[in-house]
């Protein structure tokens, strides 16, 4: 997008994309001391190095794939594009949306040239190294890192998280870590 002194111009483009069953991992890391007059403490990171990988082969995509295995095909007991409204597609392909806009201003709004778009289409979605394979898709889990102070009394444990912090999802993840 575009913004001038008068108007506003530009184009976009969307790519969605649809998964089911998948396989993932994630790797839980906890530290807790000793118990030390009724006092204890702990941290925790969770989903240090955890991954989803939607395109990979699963007991859920099997089954909802039909008896040719195929996402994409008539004999899909579940597409989720389907159900969705848009055209059924497989893992090689995706749902395109386009949209442009042409001087748009306040005295122009109401105008209907002023927006226009593609409708939603099927597209290829391979990899562009190994075109015999869909795209990799997949999806990191955030990282959560906690601190944990407990009092442990008679009957009752007091137990209050501090500092939840999920930022650490910019952290790298080297290649094949996760798997």
């Amino acid at each position: 997008m575009v913004t001038s002194d008068y108007h506003v111009y530009g184009s976009g483009k969307y790519l969605f994309r649809f998964g089911v069953g998948g396989s993932g991992l994630g790797l839980d890391l906890g530290f807790v001391t000793k118990e030390y007059n009724g006092f204890r403490a702990g941290v925790a990171l969770i989903n240090a190095l955890g991954v989803i990988e939607w395109n990979k082969q699963g007991l859920m995509k099997d089954l909802v794939a039909g008896p040719d295995a195929t996402m994409g095909t008539e004999d899909d007991v579940f597409n989720p594009a389907a159900f969705l409204g848009f055209p059924a597609i497989n893992e090689y392909q995706a749902i395109s949306y386009e949209y442009t806009i042409d001087s748009l201003n306040a005295a122009g709004m109401s105008e209907s040239s002023v927006f226009t778009s593609e409708p939603f289409k099927a597209v290829e979605n391979r990899d562009p190294n190994d075109p015999d394979k869909p795209k990799k898709f997949e999806t990191r889990y955030p990282a959560i890192f906690r601190a944990v102070f407990l009092i442990l009394m008679n009957y009752l444990l007091l137990a209050p998280i501090f500092g939840q912090v999920s930022a650490i999802n910019s952290m790298p993840m080297p290649a094949g870590a996760g798997l």
